[in-house]
């Protein structure tokens, strides 16, 4: 009789093992440490001129440099869109937009970079006097849930400024 019982237990493991043997894999499968890589409630996003300026955003998306802004001598550059600013969060929050380097040097009567808020108006948040120094080199703009605003750069630039692309960074930090 042992027998028997020995060998309806082992055909009841049998049938039992597969069906253990998924649970477990899919438990540890679908297991999270909790480790997941939040987003941050503001970041950079592309604009329409993104790409066209050779626009990249930082893999923290609180960077973004641009190498391709145009240079024509004697002519005002405005890119109107430069990158935007998202702020993907439930609430408002103050947005700090940040000069991290430029290499303009003294070719540009004035350079100005602005945040643009949806309905249109603007926020000087760094400006570039004519020898290249920043008279403002940051600002701070509350920027509303849900809410994507625009980064616009105007350069002026004097009749004799060598014709080729420059580069500028950005940073964007948040409270």
């Amino acid at each position: 009789m042992k027998k028997k019982q020995f060998i309806i237990m082992l055909l009841m493991l049998a049938f039992v093992m597969p069906v253990a043997m998924a649970a477990i894999t899919y438990y540890f499968g679908t297991f999270s440490m909790g480790g997941n890589i939040a987003h941050s409630d503001v970041y950079f996003t592309s604009g329409d001129d993104t790409s066209a300026i050779t626009g990249t955003i930082g893999t923290n998306e609180t960077t973004f440099t641009a190498t391709g802004l145009p240079m024509v001598a004697g002519v005002d550059v405005i890119i109107t869109e430069a990158v935007n600013i998202t702020n993907g969060g439930g609430a408002a929050h103050s947005v700090t937009l940040a000069l991290a380097s430029e290499d303009f040097g003294a070719e540009c009567t004035l350079i100005e970079i602005s945040l643009v808020d949806i309905d249109g108006t603007e926020y000087h948040a760094v400006v570039l006097d004519g020898t290249g120094n920043p008279t403002t080199s940051s600002t701070t703009q509350s920027i509303p849930a849900g809410e994507e605003w625009t980064v616009k750069i105007e350069i002026h630039l004097d009749d004799d400024a060598e014709v080729a692309s420059r580069t500028i960074t950005l940073t964007l930090s948040y409270t």
